[in-house]
């Protein structure tokens, strides 16, 4: 365990901003197209690209492609019963560059961004409600689309910056622009702010009320909010920091290091858990004393935090062919369960927000797993 690092306090001082851009035009359409609604289980091969748990956990959503060279679908499951069942499948114009699924807050739309659109589409009905789109086909890609936490604003974000619409008339609110092609983009958890993050470098914090540039954070390339919306935690040329809010310029030093490629911060905000650029090495750090706690080596290595425990679900690629899937506790500093090992490598998707099942890629299938007991309940494919 590395020593606690002693609290500094840096004056940031601001090198260059992003430019605002001018506000692109938009068009947005209501073109319904149906979905299909097969009643037996296809026969296909697994490719699914991305996988999400509704908000009930009763749905799983996948984004899918099969073959490599066909457009790309978006599936949704019925994953109450004994066996998994197909509901929707939503096709219309999608492709291989089909970005992650999100479910609305009310459980009722899913919203999917691909090339230089996002759609919005109607779970019950199976409709596409909105298209939003950018006039010139030949402009940047919408490389994500998610909702606000209340579900009035859909987030767009693409190379030259991040759209807010809303969701229910699919208006256009605000354009936050981007000097150069975004990483990602985040809305804070009482959506107030909205951080965006270049490809090159560069974090941008933003205020959705007003629309106006709060901070420009230039030597990070990395970035999270806090599950309570008071601070922003930044990796960067300068380590791994924390910033308030409220003073972004005053620093709080965790880590000298710059590389750090994944942030996730557990639900409590008590813990910080990161990932490097080698994917060999996750670092579990306790935010109120700054200190690190424990660091996992493996090939490939990721973790995910639970939504209620104090705990992490590790996937970690001891060889080759194996990759381990344990439950770590951070408490007790001791693994309490063993979930599986699994042939090749693997991918945890998501975890259901009552904790108790997984979704992940294992085996070669795109599995359901009983995190309690660690058994697979069924594969969707």
């Amino acid at each position: 365990m590395r020593s606690t690092h002693q609290t500094t306090f840096k004056i940031f001082t601001i090198i260059t901003m992003i430019s605002l851009l001018s506000i692109e035009s938009f068009r947005f359409s209501n073109t319904v197209l149906a979905a299909k609604s097969p009643t037996t289980f296809p026969d296909l091969a697994c490719n699914a690209l991305f996988a999400k748990f509704s908000m009930d956990g009763n749905s799983v959503v996948t984004t899918w492609r099969t073959p490599a060279s066909d457009p790309a679908e978006m599936r949704l499951w019925n994953i109450q019963t004994d066996k998994v069942k197909l509901i929707q499948t939503f096709d219309g114009e999608l492709n291989s560059f089909i970005g992650v699924p999100n479910f609305s807050p009310d459980g009722k739309f899913l919203l999917v961004g691909y090339n230089s659109k996002a759609i919005l589409w109607n779970i019950e009905t199976g409709e596409q409600v909105y298209t939003f789109e950018r006039d010139n086909s030949n402009s940047t890609d919408v490389t994500d689309a998610f909702f606000s936490s209340d579900g009035l604003y859909i987030i767009t974000s693409g190379s030259e910056g991040v759209n807010l619409w809303e969701t229910k008339s699919g208006k256009k609110l605000y354009h936050f622009s981007a000097k150069r092609s975004l990483l990602n983009a985040q809305i804070s958890a009482d959506d107030k702010y909205l951080m965006l993050t270049e490809v090159d470098g560069g974090v941008t914090l933003w205020s959705v009320k007003n629309e106006n540039k709060i901070y420009t954070f230039t030597s990070a390339f990395n970035s999270i909010f806090s599950t309570d919306s008071n601070w922003i935690i930044t990796t960067g040329y300068d380590g791994l920091n924390i910033q308030t809010i409220s003073e972004p310029n005053q620093i709080i030093n965790l880590d000298t290091k710059a590389n750090w490629r994944t942030l996730d911060v557990s639900f409590d905000n008590k813990y910080l858990l990161t990932v490097d650029y080698t994917l060999e090495h996750l670092s579990i750090w306790n935010i109120a004393t700054r200190s690190q706690i424990k660091t996992f080596e493996g090939k490939g290595i990721e973790g995910k935090f639970f939504p209620e425990d104090d705990a992490i679900l590790l996937s970690n690629v001891h060889d080759e062919d194996t990759t381990k899937l344990e439950v770590w506790d951070i408490e007790s500093h001791s693994y309490t369960k063993k979930i599986s090992d699994s042939t090749g490598l693997g991918d945890i998707y998501d975890i259901s927000r009552d904790g108790n099942t997984m979704l992940g890629f294992f085996d070669s299938k795109v599995q359901l797993r009983n995190l309690k007991t660690g058994k697979k309940i069924f594969d969707i494919c």
